[in-house]
């Protein structure tokens, strides 16, 4: 699934191609895909206005249209979002939705089918953002902030950090990521970091974030006939050589040499070194 920094990538890539662009056709292939409305309706709004931002909440895409009304797109596992310079031909397998721009294509393709989209009018945004917490590179998230969110929660430590109403962005990759750097051990109960160990998460979390955006993200490149959801160009994307724990089950620490070993948390799998994060 594109987590935060994989969305932020993609707003940055997508903005010059974007803005100020009219939208002259929507075609929907899926009638699932627009998760609030028909998709006609759906078509409707969007066809003649122009783009004015593009921006990133959370894991979710946000277009904000002439109008002030709002286009959101949230890629869910294997969306695909990409602007094109003319229509593909043929189009990619599990093309869900095409729009013609003034000038270029937005493709958005879906293997699993489970992406969505919305059209919101300017009154309603607030509400519909209303369940997420804090953006993790924002000023105001602060550890002081963190450390207090953290007090109310029982669960563990790697389930709280995926839970979008904490903190909002942070997907199982850099969760994993965040704690082996941080040296904690994932099943800490979130109440039970001291204020120590949770500014030193604060600042991790932020570091391996920005570190992501910095060099592309991290998602590949599909192999169906996709565009990929990164531009750091080539076909592979240099993050993922700097993963020290995750989806590196069996291998050596790149820390302590220990074998990294994988859990089931909440439906997840959590991977991590049981030395250089263990409770002792």
């Amino acid at each position: 699934m594109p987590e935060l920094p994989e969305v932020e990538v993609l707003a940055r890539h997508l903005r010059p191609h974007l803005i100020d662009r009219r939208i002259v056709a929507v075609s929907i292939r899926r009638d699932r895909l627009i998760a609030d409305r028909s998709p006609r309706s759906f078509a409707a709004r969007l066809r003649g206005r122009r783009i004015r931002t593009v921006g990133r909440r959370a894991k979710v895409l946000w277009l904000t249209l002439d109008d002030g009304s709002h286009w959101l797109v949230h890629q869910k596992m294997t969306g695909r979002l990409a602007w094109l310079p003319r229509r593909p031909s043929p189009e990619p397998s599990h093309t869900l939705a095409l729009f013609h721009l003034d000038r270029g294509w937005v493709l958005f393709t879906d293997l699993r089918r489970f992406g969505r989209m919305w059209w919101l009018p300017p009154q309603d945004v607030d509400d519909h953002f209303a369940r997420f917490g804090p953006e993790p590179l924002a000023d105001g998230w602060t550890a002081a902030t963190f450390r207090s969110a953290l007090a109310r929660r029982r669960s563990a430590i790697k389930q709280a950090l995926l839970d979008p109403s904490l903190v909002a962005g942070i997907g199982n990759i850099y969760a994993c990521e965040s704690l082996h750097r941080a040296r904690l051990d994932p099943a800490l109960p979130a109440n039970g970091l001291t204020s120590d160990q949770a500014s030193r998460l604060h600042r991790t979390v932020r570091h391996v974030l920005r570190r992501a955006i910095e060099l592309g993200a991290t998602v590949q490149p599909s192999g169906d006939g996709s565009p990929p959801v990164t531009y750091h160009g080539g076909d592979s994307v240099p993050i993922g050589d700097e993963f020290l724990v995750y989806d590196r089950e069996g291998e050596p620490c790149r820390r302590c040499g220990a074998t990294i070993e994988r859990l089931r948390q909440g439906q997840r799998s959590t991977y991590w070194c049981p030395h250089c994060q263990g409770r002792g």
